[in-house]
């Protein structure tokens, strides 16, 4: 080999070992870099979002937050959409070890509404109370019929309907049975047997008859216990003075 050539390839096998070595070096660099470069952090506090107002159905979480729901009656917010949370949205809050960070949200489930119970022929005082405890405003009237006294005879509304709580139930309650009454007739001048027919068809009764010495025709009714006119209960009985018989 003349020694041009060997000087050529001299050369050539240099070249290819500083570029082996270059790369054998920026390969090395590179896996230093890989293993031993320190890594960003995840952050560790995150800020809460506001999530009130949103549908149940509409909550789209952070991969880093853990929504818990809850369900409770609300009147001043419609079915479905959340009206509170803990933590509050906009506030800042440190994730757990897991990376996670829990928010409790509560969704409303409407106006709570009451289904009004069964109370016809129920005692009123029981019935009330029952209604009350369920948060119902009671009303009562009365109404006169054959059925005990204090005893439901209806209810508005209607037994079975659904109600929002603090609406009002009217209850048509039993006063027993009226008491027909009547008028006392007038017996003065009338003959004892005339004065008991005439009691008898005013649906009254003969309480005493006393003979009491007048001036009046023998026999005939002088005086009565109770006046003309006077509002009495069918039955009452009532005593009739007689002018005495001439001896």
């Amino acid at each position: 080999m003349k020694f041009g050539e060997w000087l050529k390839d001299i050369r050539t096998w240099r070249r290819a070992a500083a570029i082996a070595a270059v790369l054998l070096l920026a390969v090395g660099w590179i896996t230093v870099d890989i293993l031993f470069r320190p890594r960003e952090k995840a952050p560790t506090t995150v800020e809460i979002p506001n999530l009130c107002g949103l549908g149940v159905n509409s909550i789209n979480t952070e991969e880093w937050l853990d929504v818990d729901i809850e369900y409770r009656y609300n009147e001043n917010t419609p079915a479905g959409v959340v009206f509170s949370q803990t933590p509050t949205g906009g506030s800042w809050r440190r994730l757990n070890e897991d990376g996670v960070c829990q928010v409790t949200v509560v969704v409303s489930l409407g106006e709570e509404s009451i289904l009004l119970p069964s109370v016809i022929g129920r005692d009123v005082w029981e019935v009330a109370t029952e209604l009350r405890n369920l948060g119902l405003v009671v009303n009562t009237v009365t109404q006169s019929s054959p059925h005990e006294v204090g005893r439901v005879l209806s209810s508005e509304p209607r037994a079975g309907e659904s109600l929002p709580k603090g609406a009002a139930v009217t209850l048509t309650v039993s006063s027993g049975e009226v008491q027909k009454t009547v008028a006392v007739p007038n017996l003065q001048g009338l003959s004892r047997s005339d004065a008991l027919i005439r009691l008898w068809l005013c649906q009254l009764n003969v309480g005493e008859v006393v003979e009491v010495p007048s001036s009046e025709i023998p026999g005939t009714v002088i005086r009565q216990s109770h006046a003309e006119g006077t509002i009495v209960l069918p039955g009452t009985k009532i005593t009739i003075y007689i002018s005495q018989e001439n001896e």
